[in-house]
């Protein structure tokens, strides 16, 4: 039976939208179709203009229109299955304008009656449709509205198929598609299990790419990933749980540092696309084109404003959207090792075990484990860490972070002594004791382990966790990552396979030359006096034929980026910034201004092998898009330079000379650098520091190895 609102004109105006219900039980109504077009048409202009100015009488003036209008369209039940030409649109714009009198009123006989017409508009539409798509998205609206009331409802629709159902509507905004997919996906998990969310979370993953388009500015982008922080792991935590592993992985990688993602893939991959198949790469590119113009269609537009230009516009957006999905399989089948769609575990992550594990260690409210990639294995293993908590390693990150950057000096170093003790108990211990049954290792014995954290833990130095014995340093207490691997980190997997492809290249080069940028004296930064000791050293290791000195008014911005994309290696004696909110405005203090995480993410160099940071805060993250990864560490990386050498947080004068010194000694031989050896010289450079300090370890832990 079809229910139509009819406004009962002798009400008084503040009582007309609760109106009646009538139901039509036999005959056929008088089609009022020509009145009905008109009255449908001005209140659709009235619900405009009531949004655009919040005057309540064009609201009622519109919801008696629309009621009107819809009265007009009524059914009756031997018509059902002949529904009027544009009820859909008659029945959906009046269930929007009863939602927003809702709003205004919260009276609950309006939200009822909005739901009745909503859900007769999507019953109307049963092709996959930008109108369907707004109609699954007012429907649930009214229906979320409905279901936190404590009265009870009939009848009420299910809110989780609804919601899977938008998610699964392909002419729907990546947007709205991906919110519908994440509440259903959080709502069976709350409901079932983790496990139960698997289907939602991972549909949510796969879709924040498309919502994160890079079509969009960089802000609206930011925006849309910090609203969905964590949804990875989230998901990734939901496929642990259900004893899939692999597909865990293959979340994380789709689902975290998409930005960086996005600029591999639309450099690298396509590029390459254009060397085998020219014609499907053209015809990519204009398609991206087209749709980074259009930007998408916000996930909140409704069908309040119904126009046959707005129509064709719709259209033509879902079709682009469904032709890109179709392009970017044709292209995942002419380059298989490319990575168009979500990366497969098998054919894009495995490889990434293949000179020592790789431990994910995921942190989320559903549940942390450790996922490790070794060489030769068909799934990653899974390591339980039943005493990591997501709330914990917050609140160790945020401690961790206040005492780093402003903390005293005792205080400072009980915090970093209390975090690595932590770390090592909930993870490293359980992670090791998995991989070598705790066996300990000596000098050029020790095998590489690289990290690649998630969440908070991306600020906290998981390479130098080690059981704390008081008035013993770590390496006496004969437990630590130190004292059994050479420790490496990568923010993914996918960066790490993509730098041992390109490793070689520059062998074939006769460009090696090391970039030197030394700023001991910025505006509002303290002095580095132990530059110039560091300048000395490398004008004794290096020839000055494989050195291009940037020194004090020389280290502009302008002049560093055009000299980073000519040499292979680099070298950075300056001050290092971070915003934590804004992390791609973070970067390194030159002399007129700083070179930005931007400016670096803007520089692809394929050949580049080898850089060193030796400036604060260059392996930080921010905290408002922990997911992203985003430091000038991995900046480089993305930017092409297979290994780097960076540091969590502030590092004193003196420690950052003697650790530079150490590493350059080992690095150097017959005047030019071996980059392969970087991990294993850091290691010993770091070692040699903790000996020398143990009670300090805030000098020797900042230190990191990012890449090969």
């Amino acid at each position: 039976m079809a229910y139509v609102y009819v406004i009962n004109r002798e009400e008084e105006p503040s009582e007309s939208v609760t109106g009646r219900y009538h139901s039509a039980r036999s005959g056929r109504l008088r089609w009022l179709r020509p009145r009905s077009r008109r009255l449908f048409r001005r209140g659709t202009v009235r619900h405009a203009r009531w949004r655009a100015n919040g005057d309540p009488a064009d609201l009622r003036e519109a919801l008696r229109d629309l009621s009107e209008a819809a009265w007009g369209r009524a059914l009756t039940v031997r018509d059902m299955d002949r529904r009027p030409r544009h009820w859909a649109a008659y029945a959906n714009n009046f269930g929007v304008a009863l939602l927003d009198e809702y709003q205004r009123t919260e009276k609950t006989q309006v939200l009822d009656t909005a739901v009745v017409f909503l859900r007769e508009s999507l019953a109307a539409l049963t092709e996959d449709s930008p109108a369907r798509a707004r109609a699954l998205t007012n429907l649930i609206a009214a229906v979320t509205a409905r279901a936190d009331l404590p009265e009870e409802a009939e009848d009420l629709p299910d809110l989780s198929g609804l919601q899977r159902d938008l998610s699964e509507t392909t002419s729907a905004p990546a947007l709205a598609r991906l919110a519908a997919a994440s509440a259903y996906g959080y709502a069976a998990a709350d409901r079932d299990g983790p496990a139960a969310g698997l289907d939602g979370l991972g549909a949510a993953v796969e879709l924040l790419p498309r919502a994160a388009w890079w079509g969009h500015s960089r802000t609206t982008r930011e925006d849309v990933l910090a609203d969905h922080t964590g949804l990875a792991t989230d998901a990734a935590a939901c496929a642990i749980e259900a004893g899939r592993p692999a597909r865990a992985l293959e979340l994380l990688e789709g689902g975290r540092a998409v930005l960086w993602q996005q600029l591999l893939r639309t450099r690298a991959d396509r590029t390459r696309l254009y060397e085998v198949a020219p014609r499907l790469a053209r015809r990519m590119d204009k398609l991206a084109a087209t749709l980074e113009r259009d930007g998408g269609m916000p996930a909140d537009r409704r069908m309040a404003l119904v126009h046959r230009w707005e129509k064709l516009e719709d259209r033509a957006q879902a079709r682009s959207q469904r032709e890109w999905t179709a392009l970017a399989g044709r292209a995942q089948q002419a380059l298989p090792d490319a990575v168009f769609t979500l990366p497969a575990f098998g054919a894009d992550l495995a490889p990434a075990g293949a000179e020592g594990p790789v431990v994910v260690v995921n942190v989320s409210r559903l549940g942390c484990a450790a996922l490790i990639v070794e060489d030769g294995t068909r799934e990653p293993r899974t390591v339980a860490l039943p005493d990591l908590t997501h709330d914990e390693a917050h609140a160790r990150a945020r401690r961790y972070v206040a005492a780093m950057a402003d903390g005293q000096e005792d205080g400072r170093e009980q915090v970093v002594g209390e975090t690595l003790e932590w770390l090592w108990r909930v993870i490293a211990e359980p992670v090791l004791h998995a991989l070598e049954g705790g066996a300990e290792h000596d000098g050029e014995s020790r095998p590489r382990l690289w990290w690649c954290p998630t969440g908070p833990l991306a600020t906290l130095p998981l390479h130098a966790a080690a059981r704390q014995t008081p008035g013993e340093p770590s390496e006496a207490a004969g437990a630590g990552v130190l004292d059994r691997v050479v420790p490496s980190y990568t923010p993914t997997l996918l960066v790490l396979v993509r730098a041992r492809e390109q490793r070689g290249v520059a062998e074939r080069s006769e460009e090696h030359r090391l970039l030197h940028v030394t700023v001991s004296e910025a505006a509002g930064q303290a002095s580095l006096p132990g530059v110039a000791r560091t300048s000395a050293h490398l004008a004794e290791l290096l020839p000055a034929d494989r050195r291009t000195s940037l020194e004090g008014a020389a280290a502009t911005r302008e002049s560093v980026r055009a000299q980073l994309e000519r040499h292979l290696w680099a070298h950075f004696d300056c001050h290092g910034v971070q915003d934590l909110d804004q992390p791609f405005l973070g970067g390194l203090v030159l002399h007129d201004r700083t070179l930005t995480v931007a400016d670096l993410a803007g520089i692809r160099h394929d050949r580049a092998e080898f850089a060193f940071l030796a400036a604060c805060s260059t392996a930080v993250g921010g905290t408002r898009l922990p997911d992203e990864v985003i430091t000038l560490t991995s900046a480089l990386q993305h930017s092409g330079y297979q290994e780097v050498i960076g540091t969590l947080w502030s590092v004193p004068d003196r420690s950052a000379v003697r650790v530079t010194r150490t590493l350059y000694d080992q690095l150097a031989l017959d005047g030019r650098l071996l980059p392969s050896r970087s991990a294993r010289a850091l290691h010993k450079a770091v070692c040699a520091e903790r000996e020398r300090l143990p009670e300090h370890p805030s000098a020797w832990v900042p230190f990191l190895h990012v890449g090969l």
